[in-house]
């Protein structure tokens, strides 16, 4: 982004020159303040990826560019500009940014669908020359969001022409399919030692996923969770996940919770038919 060695540049601008400069000034400069070292911030990155569930990301820089043993895949790419688009639009709105001015000289941002694809607002180009020319695109329409990831494009053309025939492709064939919405039951967990002898477990969020008629044609949902669960259960608890799969390879996760609370029985009927429930049921 040109910043000048030892002047003061606010966080947010720092920012701006990664995401719309491709700024490696900019990101040495994060990556030192907030790990010390580069290096330091880059193994806080691998493990951040690891807590993400991203198993292949590793990194050996702020900068991206090549290093021995810095890597990741496409569909990690695509899983982190989800969470990033879910948990930070705070941030992510940064990435719609056509044009950003420091130090007097004024960049364009080099994502080919700003301004060009109906409804794109971003991610991020790349280009080394291992993987050639890349890219993560992303685009709202109707209320669907598609997530893009290329690589191994000859050119910027080439590379901008199969982000848009993915997208294309994507909101061609794919809809929008609400498995579940927020605070809905989606199944009942099985309480040992309470004054009732379930609990109701719900979704915090609404359950949405973009599915082909195909794959709506082979659907389903599992709840997964293990248990049963020990009295006394608290409402808002944690307890496992819901899982769509289609064709049998999972399409989407989430968490369930507890929808209300079960205070532990002082009946010890109650709680010798349950030992014996429990001990029928291999526990």
């Amino acid at each position: 982004m040109y910043a000048e060695v030892g002047s003061k540049v606010s966080l947010e601008n720092l920012i701006k020159g990664v995401v719309i400069h491709s700024g490696n000034d900019a990101a040495i400069a994060i990556a030192q303040a907030i790990g010390g070292t580069e290096d330091g911030f880059a193994d806080d990155m691998t493990r951040r990826a690891r807590e993400l569930g991203l198993p292949k990301s590793t990194f050996k820089n702020a900068t991206g560019l090549p290093a021995e043993g810095h890597l990741t895949t496409m569909r990690e790419l695509a899983s982190l500009t989800r969470y990033i688009i879910e948990v930070f639009p705070q941030y992510y709105k940064y990435y719609s940014i056509r044009e950003f001015t420091w130090n007097n000289i004024t960049q364009q941002n080099r994502n080919p669908l700003l301004g060009k694809y109906r409804g794109a607002d971003g991610v991020k180009t790349g280009y080394i020359r291992d993987s050639g020319y890349g890219m993560i695109g992303s685009a709202v329409r109707e209320g669907r969001r598609l997530i893009v990831v290329v690589g191994g494009m000859k050119s910027r053309r080439d590379r901008a022409q199969e982000a848009e025939r993915l997208l294309d492709s994507g909101f061609r064939k794919f809809r929008a399919v609400r498995i579940f919405s927020a605070g809905d039951t989606v199944g009942q967990a099985r309480v040992w030692g309470g004054e009732e002898p379930s609990v109701k477990l719900v979704t915090k969020n609404d359950i949405l996923t973009l599915l082909s008629e195909e794959e709506q044609a082979t659907a389903e949902v599992q709840l997964v969770y293990s248990g049963p669960l020990k009295a006394p259960v608290k409402a808002g608890t944690a307890i496992g996940i819901v899982r769509v799969l289609s064709d049998g390879k999972l399409v989407y996760k989430a968490p369930v919770h507890t929808k209300n609370s079960v205070p532990a029985t002082d009946s010890i009927w109650k709680k010798a038919l349950d030992s014996a429930l429990f001990m029928a049921l291999g526990g």
